[in-house]
């Protein structure tokens, strides 16, 4: 709906007639004020801006162009002359409120919450009855983050204006901060009774409800404020991220393109455009899109954060780091534990970062959370204990994840006689393998919409004895909730390969070739190993039987890989390009999400090119449905793992699906993965010391393919026999290691504790 002048015609229409008298003579005073005041309307504050200019130009001391403009100047980001504008004012006339309110806006909004609080004391002291400074206050005191004081003056406000609706959306921002959802939606709720067409109070409204998971009543709130006011960016954008989170990519997309194409210079529209670019697995236009918001605004700490994730997926490490490293350079208010820990996990991925390295950084992140806590959890002494042993598990990944995965097979067989499990679920979304799992559990806590300290609180009152975190600084990571000691012994366990950097965490849970005891001085955890490999794997269901050998009826060897492609680094397609240089015919098969978009095979394709290996050569496969995906391996005869970053859960399923691998030797805890999986599937010889006698296994595999199709045949039930698919075996293992862990703890030993389950005291 278009807003209207007292004339009756739209603004657009007497926009038009003023470009055309203007046009005649430009220095109609009258003329640019009026224009000025409409594209101010219109949120066209750049073209408001020039006309002020122009004004001003023409009557240099007009008081309510150049209000008007320090105003325009504000609302651009323009602060140092925003802020000198209304000081030349306030010269000439020190005793308007609203020119002390007004600057208070720009100074708050420029980064200075305490000068503006400064600013505001002189509008209200010039007049207490002005309800726009106490709404002001309240908007700086929640800057502040003293929300209790921001209430107060939001209160003093209501008093003076009692149906001023831009004071009960206030209100109702406060409080949605606050975490009190109930109280805010009476105020949004009360807010649009008096305004039905109030569009703050609408996208406030639809916020409220995408953060509570209600996304549908979220859409209509965004679509009724577009209707009425379809130029509204941030509803369009907001609009967007909902219809994201519907799982309706192409509309999103569509959303956020329209908000750009109305205005192209709002930096949060590339941002959430390259989200949903990357969702749809298309890493180069997303960081592009990326590229737009940083030029835009180059402190924009968010887009560096995701466009580090899309060069992750491609395998660009080092571009990946310098993105997570801006991001902690970037002007943020609060420490962001969330790049904080993306950088981490992204330097396990980089060959040339040391263990040592990491640790120091890792070891920061720890510091950081740490200051969060004012007072840790006091926990009993348990000197005469007896009962089951609370057991909690913390991961945003009990669905269809790897994490899931190794759960799945594992979790059935823990005795509920010895062992009491808890789960505190990060991930609202549910699947058919979370409602496999989820009886396995005493208690099943969905955590999302708490804070960390309302977490670690949760676990507490839980009575959890034995904490074991199952992310470490993957997506949907909570570890920072460690840092208050919620539980008096903490673990981290499968769902990261490296140190967590808290020392509140106690252990970590390895195994021998994955945290030897040389390993020590790389954790600031203790290393727990258990007695064979540190984590089981659920068979797949899907029926897929083991075909024959592909290379009895190709006449060559395919060598493939199905990881993401983030783990292809330059060192592997190097030495892949080497395999494939070295067995002549040889064929190489990639499967991954990001392989259906053309760009990404193209770059790939030149990636190989660069060492010699044409296009004929590579095999490229986008993401299938499960069952698709197990088939798939029935088209390679050897699997090739990435370094450092080796497979898991995609060499399981192909060493299932019959398909051995070459793995490399590796120098840490997350690249000894593909070592421990050799060595406990049987499959030693499969271990690589380097890169020469990675190419060397290659070609012996490629020149006695009668034994590959006999190993094809067999490796099945010989995963079988050991503790990479024995749930029970494992369970019996796993079960053990918790009970020797707690009995030490508690300064008991009650004959269980044993060499079936070693630790470090050194670290």
């Amino acid at each position: 709906m278009n807003a209207t002048n007292r004339t009756g015609d739209t603004v657009d229409s007497r926009l038009e007639s003023l470009a055309l008298a203007l046009a005649s003579n430009p220095d109609q005073a009258e003329l640019l004020f009026e224009r000025a005041s409409l594209l101010r309307k219109l949120k066209k504050n750049a073209e408001a801006a020039a006309d002020y200019e122009h004004l001003l130009r023409l009557q240099p001391s007009r008081f309510d162009a150049k209000a008007n403009l320090a105003n325009t100047y504000r609302d651009l980001g323009k602060y140092v002359e925003a802020l000198s504008l209304y000081d030349t004012l306030l010269t000439g006339y020190p005793d308007i409120p609203e020119l002390y309110l007004n600057k208070a806006i720009a100074v708050r909004k420029s980064g200075d919450p305490e000068a503006a609080l400064a600013c505001i004391e002189q509008a209200l002291q010039l007049n207490p009855n002005l309800a726009l400074a106490e709404s002001e206050k309240a908007h700086i005191f929640r800057d502040l983050k003293r929300n209790a004081d921001a209430l107060l003056a939001i209160e003093r406000a209501l008093a003076m204006a009692p149906d001023n609706v831009q004071l009960l959306n206030i209100r109702g921002n406060v409080y949605k901060e606050g975490g009190k959802v109930k109280d805010a939606l009476e105020n949004y709720n009360q807010a649009l009774a008096i305004d039905p067409n109030f569009v703050d109070a609408l996208n406030n409204r639809a916020n409220l409800f995408r953060d509570m998971g209600h996304f549908a009543e979220a859409l209509a709130d965004y679509d009724r404020a577009l209707a009425i006011d379809a130029s509204a960016i941030e509803v369009m954008i907001n609009r967007g991220n909902v219809l994201r989170d519907l799982q309706r990519h192409p509309d999103a997309l569509a959303a956020l393109e329209s908000a750009i194409r109305i205005n192209p210079e709002v930096p949060q529209a590339y941002l959430h455009q390259g989200k949903v670019l990357s969702d749809l697995c298309r890493p180069i236009e997303a960081i592009a899109a990326f590229d737009h918001a940083t030029r835009l605004k180059p402190d924009f700490w968010e887009v560096w954060f995701y466009k580090g994730n899309a060069h992750r997926d491609l395998g660009n490490h080092s571009e990946a780091l310098d993105c997570f490293s801006r991001v902690n350079q970037a002007a943020v208010g609060e420490v962001n534990f969330a790049a904080i820990g993306t950088y981490l996990f992204s330097m396990n991925h980089a060959i040339d970062c040391s263990p040592a390295e990491y640790l120091k950084q890792a070891k920061l992140y720890g510091e950081l959370a740490r200051r969060l806590v004012k007072e840790q959890f006091v926990h009993p002494t348990y000197a005469e204990f007896s009962g089951k042993i609370k057991v909690g598990f913390v991961s945003g990944d009990l669905q269809r994840h790897p994490v899931g995965y190794f759960l799945k097979n594992v979790l059935p067989h823990i005795p509920t006689d010895r062992i009491e499990l808890h789960a505190f679920s990060n991930c609202p979304n549910e699947d058919d393998l979370t409602a496999a799992i989820k009886p396995c559990f005493a208690q099943w806590h969905l955590v999302t919409n708490d804070s960390d300290k309302q977490l670690a609180t949760r676990i507490h009152q839980s009575g959890i004895h034995l904490l074991i975190d199952l992310a470490g600084h993957t997506n949907k990571s909570r570890i920072t909730a460690f840092a208050w000691r919620p539980a008096p012994l903490q673990a981290s366990w499968l769902g990261y390969c490296a140190s967590t950097g808290l020392e509140e965490v106690d252990y970590v849970i390895g195994d021998h070739i994955v945290t030897p005891e040389s390993d020590a001085d790389y954790f600031c955890e203790k290393l727990w190993r258990l007695p064979e490999s540190y984590f089981c794997f659920d068979p797949p269901t899907e029926g897929a039987a083991v075909s024959d050998l592909p290379a009895l009826k190709n006449g060559y060897i395919t060598f493939g890989s199905f990881n993401k492609l983030s783990k292809m680094t330059s060192e592997v397609v190097a030495v892949w390009a080497r395999v494939l240089l070295a067995v002549t015919g040889s064929r190489l098969m990639l499967k991954s999400p990001i392989l259906h978009d053309p760009e990404t095979r193209k770059i790939t394709i030149d990636r190989f090119g660069a060492h010699g290996i044409g296009p004929e050569r590579l095999i490229m496969e986008p993401a299938s449905d499960y069952k698709s995906y197990l088939a798939a391996y029935g088209k390679i005869d050897v699997m090739l793992d990435p370094f450092p970053y080796p497979g898991a859960t995609t060499t399981l399923e192909g060493l299932w699906m019959g398909v051995p691998f070459i793995t490399m030797k590796g120098d840490r805890f997350l690249a000894r993965n593909g070592e421990t999986i050799a060595v406990h599937a049987g499959l030693t010889a499969c271990i690589a010391v380097d890169a020469d006698d990675y190419v060397e296994k290659a070609k012996i595999f490629s020149t006695d393919l009668p034994g590959l199709a006999r190993l094809r045949q067999r490796l099945r039930r010989q995963l079988l026999q050991s503790s990479l698919f024995d749930g029970k075996r494992f369970a019996k293992q796993f079960e053990q290691a918790l009970v020797n862990m707690w009995m030490q703890k508690i300064g008991i030993d009650d004959g269980t504790v044993s060499n079936t389950a070693h630790h470090d005291d050194q670290h």
